[in-house]
């Protein structure tokens, strides 16, 4: 629920203000029935240095109170990012997540059953349905986060995987409607790189350096592949996959506006009117309106999007963040134990590698930091990503890894 709260459905809620206090309500009741079993998480140290740059920033922000307020709402969805980490195991977090998504999509077709004008793609656009976000684009980021939580961690019961293949049904569904290309190639990656993990963890212990290497071929292959089969693939889409609909031209500017503010940024939340945190009329907006003839919320790329605000230690963190979970994430998968908990270990591994591998390619288009939605699963991935599944399942698994461990070792 907090996901879906988070996703920001302004065709149900009038506003994110609304959401946001439900979420919050959501994660506090939670927390309340699973008290007994609650652990402190550490708190990553990638998102503490990327809140604290937001906080500072006020020190030489253009508008300093709206720096220091648009800090403190970030600040309160990170809380809530860390708090779902501490009640819930990864494999909770990967079924909820999937859950939220689902539950989206079945909003969306509730909404259009009711002929709810801001479901609907407007007239000669792509796509078949805009979604409880009244944005066909955010209904396809927000199914790729989720898409991506879902095939990372299969249930273990029959009942539950009936559950989660009816979700990852309704996921599918709802990014086919949405009709992004982004969504689609973000898809296919994930799929691929879900393969790739399974294939991982069937050969640990049992590959030779003949098969890394082949592996390796591979693996820079289909890099080369992608990049040489880029504007084929624009085509097949409908796409134009060169300015990847007119994105570069936007990201250009912002680069050439930001020159005089590159480093630090002109404070944090001071240039792009998003509409969970407006930003005043200001200089910087100006000039890139001005030069580009149209008028833009964000700058639709993560990094672009925190360039002007932050500068280039604000993208420096930005990109931290990410590596920060993908290698506590590639760090699990160099378990060894042969135990139920071996299974735990590479769900938590999965989760954060395909959980940071789907914000870092929707952040391709889209400023997944910035959006509340993307910002409380960075967090709450950082954190999942350093709580070990054992604290959340028992002392009686957490004995077993430690003796898996040492035959390990042994």
């Amino acid at each position: 629920m907090a996901f879906f709260f988070l996703s920001n459905p302004l065709a149900l809620q009038p506003n994110f203000g609304i959401s946001f206090e439900r979420a919050g309500l959501v994660i506090v009741a939670a927390m309340l029935i699973t008290r007994s079993s609650l652990r402190l998480p550490r708190v990553p140290w990638a998102i503490l240095l990327l809140l604290l740059t937001m906080a500072a920033s006020s020190l030489w922000s253009i508008s300093p109170s709206q720096s220091w307020g648009v800090f403190e709402f970030y600040l309160k969805i990170a809380v809530l990012g860390f708090a779902c980490a501490a009640c819930a195991p990864p494999r909770t977090i990967a079924f909820g997540m999937a859950a939220g998504g689902a539950i989206v999509v079945a909003a969306s077709i509730y909404a259009y059953v009711k002929d709810n004008p801001l479901v609907l793609v407007p007239p000669g656009a792509d796509g078949y349905l805009a979604g409880v976000g009244t944005n066909r684009n955010i209904l396809s980021y927000t199914l790729v986060l989720s898409f991506a939580a879902a095939i990372a961690a299969v249930p273990r019961q029959w009942w539950a995987r009936a559950v989660w293949a009816v979700m990852l049904a309704s996921i599918s569904v709802g990014l086919f409607l949405s009709q992004s290309g982004t969504g689609f190639v973000a898809t296919g990656i994930l799929l691929v790189g879900a393969g790739a993990l399974s294939a991982l963890r069937r050969w640990r212990g049992a590959v030779t350096r003949r098969g890394r290497r082949y592996v390796s071929l591979a693996a820079a292959l289909a890099v080369v592949a992608g990049v040489a089969g880029w504007p084929a693939l624009g085509a097949l889409l409908g796409r134009d996959s060169s300015t990847l609909s007119g994105r570069t031209d936007l990201w250009g500017t912002v680069w050439r506006a930001s020159a005089g503010d590159r480093w630090l940024g002109q404070g944090w939340g001071t240039v792009w009117p998003h509409p969970w945190a407006p930003a005043a009329p200001n200089h910087m907006l100006d000039v890139i309106y001005t030069e580009l003839g149209d008028l833009f919320a964000h700058g639709h790329n993560s990094l672009f999007d925190v360039l002007p605000e932050l500068g280039l230690l604000g993208v420096l963190l930005v990109v931290v963040a990410h590596l920060t979970v993908l290698y506590r994430g590639w760090s699990r998968t160099q378990t060894r134990a042969d135990s139920a908990a071996l299974d735990d270990h590479w769900a938590a591994a999965r989760l954060s590698i395909l959980g940071v591998l789907g914000l870092a390619l929707c952040g391709v288009t889209e400023p997944m930091v910035t959006i509340p939605l993307g910002w409380f699963v960075l967090s709450m991935l950082s954190v999942s990503d350093s709580v070990s599944p054992a604290r959340h399942n028992g002392s009686h698994v957490a004995g077993a890894q430690v003796t898996d461990d040492r035959a390990a070792t042994a």
